[in-house]
Formats: structure tokens, C-alpha cells, sequence
């Protein structure tokens, strides 16, 4: 028979060993407004005032905490006090993040069985974003312009994205393109279709008073209200902002209905930002949720509604910042900012969440350093999703950098990541399908590796590359894990089991293979580069017959060597490799090809 004691805990297990549990005095009760020096406060009157139980879950020497939503604060949440509430906080260490969800599980693919994954984006969203930043003055000269520029630096530009003055100042949102800067924009956004680049414009549930939507919304209930039945309104944003109630069914069809306006025009997607400063006190939804509650999972409500008014009227793989890609908070523009805005990635990934994007350059303060801005180009396209965008500051390169040398280093990454979309979109698929994130903390894909768990200043980006982002204008110190890794950007080997220090300009970085990697680069003609812990000996041709992506017939590649180039010309877009963890097996699928190759 067991002790009296250990008959009271409880514990949690993985059915082989045992995870956490509760043990002694591991459960409190919480009355809010009393503490140890005031308990009579709750003797007197028990059922005056809210109460929580709480519980206090044990954890062994080496166990750490990650995750818990994009939180720039040390990686290792260990001893931190983490509140979950969502709040507008930009960046900063010292300031509460935005969370809308959060986990850690120990088999996140499993968890997310349940809790629903990312729908897969499509593929123009993993392109280069342009924004008209965030409080700049423009109008479709300006944007044209922009788009001409990039042009003529040879720098495709996927999407445009039109932020806050596409509508008129103090009404926002109503959900209009202001007819004084932008008189015609269903032409505007046709010819942007001409040129290949989707639109995007922000949005968010807030309606000022000054909206044409207001009034709208009154008459019919279709915002928060107080316990009195008034409309509850704030100044913070816009004056006499109302929030849209998202539960009420007749509010949700009458914002689809805007926003359903927009889509016929030409906008592509949105970009929903907000949805933070929801009230809570005194606020009544019209399904009378709890408003405390209701605080946190509003931003879902929200961003639920515009995903699926995109997917009914675009299909179900639309794109959507939030669904399925979280935008980075408002960092400052510095190299410190840049390695917070990892950290707050990591975690959020660690959380669950399969894409990511953030601001290029930083977003808060005048305009970024040169430096910076070339390094966070770098750190911005071998990311999910690469956005250039800021506060009050134009982004386009020319504007940043007058010696020009950052719009070649733009252009240069973003044909680079263009030549990438092969296994971008391979790792795109495995986000969608099981979300373990294309953005992984080292520890995910070497977990053997005692030092890979306290790394937070690199990342792999999908299960094979491993990039080292630069926090300076030269040099860079970063681990390399065990084995042979090849830098598919400076085609030099780096023996790992070590940290290593660098020297790279701007059109460099640590960006590595890693032993057994496989990488496709889409062009019409393709190299697999694969590095083996042996020298090869193949040779010969190996035919290879495809038919709707399912592959016929596999072959295998003897290894006696370290490296290995396979020339063959196919349609990159089309392209999925798979290796073994030796890099033994590769399977090649494209949609009815007929493909011969030779090791070289």
C-alpha cells in the first residue's frame, strides 16, 4: 500500500513515465481582494467578489518552458511570470505581448489533432510584401511609384499592401477607399492584377464614431454594449470607437457584406490588426458571454469572420494575416530588436503556429540604419512570409539606403527565396498538415543536442536548412550542430560540434544544409544538392517516371562521398524531394513528368 501522503497527489504520465504533477500544498484557493492579512474579508462575506483555484504542477531539474505566444522575453520561460491577455505591446521586453492561444505540449502534432491547424497558404504569400507603412501619407501616385521603382530594380513585389489612409482619417473603419487620394480604385487594383501583385489592405473591428458605418451599427445592435444598454465607446484609437459584436449573427453578415464589397473590387486579402482593447468590465455581448472571457478570444472571433468571408468568396486556401499568419509586434529598429523579434517568433511556433512574418527594418523610430535594414532583409526573406513595412517611414531600399546597396541586396534574397519555393512550399505543406512550424527552435530538429536548447538567435527554417541571422554589420558567432553542413549560399563546408565566427557582407550569411539535406532550387533547371557523410559512387542514369505527383518508381544513391549535385529539368513550382535521414532515399514528385538524371 501506498503512503497516506503519495495517495494525494496526482500525477500526469505519458503511459511510459511520469510528466509533472501536484503535489504538496499544490493547490490554492484565490479570493481577489483578500490576502494573508486580510482574510476576514472573505470569512465576512464568501460570496462577495470573484474566486479561482489555483494549481501549482511540479517539474523536474532539466525541464524547461517554451512557447506561450510570441514573447520576446528570454526564450526560456523558466521563472517568469507569463500572463496570458491579449494587449497591443509592441515588441519590447518589458511589455505584455498579443496571445491569443497557447500551449505546450509535448507532441504539438498530436495536440493540434484537436485544436485545428493552419489552412496552407497560397503561393503568392510567400513573396515580398510592400506596404505603404503604417501613419504615411499617400495615394495611388505614391504606390504606383513604388511599384515602378521596384520595378525597375529588377524586385518583384508579390503583394501590395495599402495600411491605414487608404480610408479617410478619424472613420476608421468604414470599410471605403477615400475617394480624394484613391477616386477610382476598382481601376487602381486592376492594374496592379495586370502586373502579377495581389492587394491587401488593413482593417479592423473598430468603427469611429465619424464612420459611415456607425449609424449603421446603432440602428441594428451590432456593437458591445454596456449593462445599461448604451453603446460602448472609447477614444483611445478613434473617437467614439464601437466594437463589432461577433457574436451576434446579423453583426457577422453585416461586416462580411463590407468586407465582401472590397473582394469584388480586387482586394485579395486583409491584413487584421487590433482587436486588443476589447472591454470587459461592464461590457454585454449579444450572446451574453462572459466579457473577461470574451476579452482574449475576440481577436479569434474577429479574424474567423474575415477568413471565412475570403474563403467563400477566394476558396479555402485564401491568405490572412493571423489565419494562418501571424504578424510580428512593432519592433524598434535595431539589431536588438531584430534578435527580440526571433525570440518572440520561436515562441510563437513553439505555440503551434506554422507561419509567421515581421517587419523588415523594424517598425517604431525614424528610419532604420542602413545596416539594420540590409541584415533584416536577409533575416525577412528566409522567413515564412517577408513583409517590408514600418511606422511613419517609407521601406522601399532607395529611400532607406541612398548608396543603393540595399536594393541590391533586396533583390538578390528576393530572387533568392523565389528560387526556394520548392521546398518552401514542401514545408508549407508539412506546416498545413501537422503545424509544426516552418520556423523551429534548433532543439526541435536536434534534440540530442544539449546546447541546441538554449539557442534563440538562429532557427531552422523547415526540417533541412539551418540560417544564422546576422545581429551586426560584419561578424557573426553561431553553433552548428553535429556533422558536415554546406552553406547553400557561399558553397563552403562547415564542420559543426562547435560555435563558429564569421565574417559575411550583406549579401551573405550562415544559411546551411544540413548532412543528409535536400534542397530544391526551381528554375527550369533544377539542382539538388545533396551533402552525405560518405563519398558517393553511384553512376549513371536513373529514369524516373511521375504521374500526378505520385512517384512510380524510387531509386537509391550508394553514398561514399560528401556531396552530390543531380541535374535534371523539370517545373520547380511542381517539385517535392523527400530524403532519409542519411540522405540515401530521394523521391522526386512533379505533375506528368518524365524526368532523367545523372549523378555527377
Amino acid at each position: 500500500m501506498r503512503p497516506l501522503e503519495d495517495r494525494h497527489h496526482i500525477y500526469f504520465t505519458d503511459f511510459t513515465s511520469r510528466l509533472t504533477g501536484l503535489g504538496f500544498r499544490s493547490v490554492g484557493f484565490v479570493k481577489v481582494g483578500t490576502n494573508h492579512y486580510n482574510v476576514h474579508e472573505f470569512y465576512g462575506n464568501p460570496s462577495k467578489g470573484k474566486t479561482y483555484v489555483t494549481y501549482q504542477f511540479d517539474m523536474d531539474v532539466n525541464e524547461k518552458i517554451y512557447g506561450l505566444g510570441e514573447r520576446s522575453t528570454p526564450f526560456i520561460k523558466n521563472g517568469q511570470a507569463v500572463e496570458i491577455w491579449n494587449e497591443d505591446g509592441g515588441a519590447s521586453q518589458n511589455c505584455r505581448i498579443r496571445i491569443s492561444r497557447f500551449i505546450c505540449p509535448k507532441d504539438i502534432e498530436k495536440y493540434t489533432m484537436l485544436t485545428g491547424r493552419p489552412p496552407l497558404p497560397p503561393p503568392y504569400s510567400f513573396g515580398l510584401w510592400l506596404s505603404t507603412s503604417f501613419t504615411t501619407s499617400y495615394d495611388q501616385s505614391t504606390v504606383s511609384s513604388f511599384l515602378a521603382g521596384m520595378k525597375e530594380r529588377d524586385i518583384k513585389v508579390s503583394v501590395f499592401h495599402y495600411d491605414c489612409f487608404w480610408m479617410k482619417q478619424f472613420q476608421w473603419c468604414d470599410l471605403e477607399f477615400d475617394k480624394d487620394f484613391f477616386p477610382d480604385p476598382e481601376a487602381d487594383l486592376k492594374s496592379l492584377h495586370h502586373q502579377g501583385i495581389k492587394v491587401c489592405v488593413w482593417i479592423n473591428p473598430y468603427i469611429a464614431q465619424e464612420s459611415k458605418l456607425f449609424k449603421e451599427g446603432i440602428t441594428n445592435g451590432y456593437f458591445i454594449t454596456r449593462m445599461d444598454g448604451s453603446v460602448w465607446q472609447l477614444d483611445f484609437w478613434q473617437a467614439g470607437q464601437a466594437f463589432v459584436d461577433f457574436t451576434n449573427p446579423n453583426a457577422v453578415a453585416w461586416y462580411q457584406s463590407k468586407l465582401a464589397a472590397l473582394i469584388d473590387i480586387g482586394v485579395d486579402t486583409f491584413k487584421t490588426v487590433f482587436g486588443e482593447r476589447i472591454p470587459y468590465g461592464d461590457a454585454v455581448h449579444f450572446d451574453r458571454s462572459d466579457p473577461e472571457r470574451m476579452h482574449n478570444y475576440y481577436t479569434h472571433l474577429y479574424n474567423q469572420v474575415v477568413y471565412e468571408i475570403l474563403a467563400k468568396k477566394l476558396g479555402k486556401n485564401s491568405f490572412l494575416h493571423a489565419f494562418p499568419c501571424p504578424l510580428g509586434g512593432d519592433p524598434e529598429s535595431s539589431f536588438g530588436a531584430m534578435a527580440e523579434s526571433l525570440r518572440g517568433g520561436l515562441s510563437l511556433a513553439l505555440a503551434g503556429f506554422g507561419f509567421w512574418a515581421h517587419d523588415i527594418g523594424g517598425f517604431e523610430g525614424r528610419s532604420p540604419d542602413p545596416a539594420v535594414y540590409k541584415r533584416w532583409i536577409q533575416f525577412g526573406l528566409l522567413s515564412s512570409h517577408s513583409r517590408l513595412h514600418g511606422s511613419g517611414n517609407y521601406r522601399v531600399p532607395w529611400m532607406v539606403d541612398p548608396s543603393g546597396e540595399a536594393e541590391k541586396v533586396l533583390a538578390k534574397f528576393v530572387k533568392f527565396k523565389h528560387s526556394l519555393a520548392p521546398y518552401i512550399i514542401s514545408q508549407a505543406l508539412v506546416a498545413h498538415r501537422t503545424r509544426v512550424s516552418m520556423l523551429r527552435a534548433l532543439f526541435v530538429e536536434v534534440p540530442d543536442d544539449p546546447v541546441s536548447w538554449f539557442i534563440d538567435t538562429q532557427y531552422f527554417l523547415g526540417s533541412e536548412i539551418l540560417v544564422a541571422p546576422v545581429f551586426d554589420a560584419k561578424k557573426v558567432t553561431y553553433y552548428v550542430p553535429a556533422g558536415k553542413w554546406y552553406g547553400l549560399i557561399d558553397s563552403k563546408f562547415r564542420e559543426g560540434g562547435k560555435y563558429i565566427t564569421e565574417t559575411h557582407d550583406y549579401f551573405s550569411l550562415p544559411f546551411l544544409l544540413r548532412p543528409g539535406g535536400v534542397v530544391v532550387f526551381g528554375s527550369s533547371k533544377v539542382t539538388i544538392k545533396i551533402t552525405c557523410p560518405e563519398p558517393i559512387v553511384q553512376h549513371g542514369d536513373v529514369d524516373v517516371e511521375i504521374t500526378n505527383g505520385n512517384v512510380k518508381e524510387e531509386w537509391n544513391i550508394k553514398i561514399v562521398g560528401r556531396h552530390l549535385d543531380v541535374m535534371g529539368s523539370v517545373d520547380g513550382n511542381n517539385v517535392v524531394v523527400v530524403a532519409d535521414a542519411e540522405g540515401l532515399n530521394v523521391r522526386i514528385g512533379a505533375s506528368a513528368k518524365k524526368i532523367r538524371f545523372r549523378a555527377v
